[in-house]
C-alpha cells in the first residue's frame, strides 16, 4: 500500500486533513520535520479530529532519517510537484511507493528532487496549484484505484 509523506509542513489543518485521509485509507504517513508548527496547535487537533489517534504516523527528525528509513524499507520516493516529470494519470504506482509532498510555501529543496525516484504533477487547465491536501487526495486516489 502506498504512504503519504510530508516535507516540512507548515500549515497545521493541512496536516491533520492529511492525517485523516491516511487513517481512513489505512496509510502511513510520514512527517519529515521540522515542521511550522507544534503539535499540540489547536488548528492541527481541529482538522484531525479524532482520526489524529487512528492515524500510522511516522516522525522523521530530518530529511537524512527519512532518507535512512527509505533505504532500510527499500520503498520509492514518488515526488508530487507542480514540475513533476510525468502526469500522475499516467503512472505505475507501486505498493512500496511513498508519496512525497513539500511544504506549502517552498516545496522540496533541490537535494530532494534528485534523491527522489520520480516526480509527478497533476495537470491542470489553469492556475499556479492545488492546495496541498486537495493534491495528496487526487495522487492517493489515482493510487489507491491501481490497486
Amino acid at each position: 500500500m502506498v504512504a503519504i509523506a510530508l516535507y516540512q509542513p507548515e500549515i497545521p489543518q493541512n496536516t491533520g486533513t492529511l492525517m485523516r485521509l491516511a487513517a481512513c485509507f489505512d496509510l502511513d504517513f510520514h512527517i519529515i520535520e521540522p515542521c511550522g508548527f507544534l503539535w499540540n496547535d489547536k488548528k492541527l487537533s481541529r482538522s484531525a479530529m479524532d482520526y489524529k489517534k487512528m492515524c500510522t504516523l511516522i516522525r522523521h527528525l530530518s530529511w537524512d532519517h527519512f532518507q535512512h528509513y527509505i533505504k532500510d524499507t527499500q520503498k520509492r520516493i514518488v515526488l508530487i510537484e507542480v514540475d513533476g516529470k510525468k502526469t500522475c494519470w499516467n503512472f505505475k504506482f507501486q505498493e512500496n511507493d511513498v508519496l512525497l509532498l513539500g511544504s506549502e510555501s517552498v516545496g522540496v529543496p533541490h537535494t530532494v528532487h534528485t534523491l527522489s525516484h520520480e516526480s509527478l504533477h497533476i495537470p491542470q487547465k489553469q492556475g499556479r496549484s492545488l492546495n496541498l491536501a486537495v493534491a495528496a487526495s487526487i495522487v492517493i486516489g489515482q493510487a489507491l484505484s491501481q490497486q
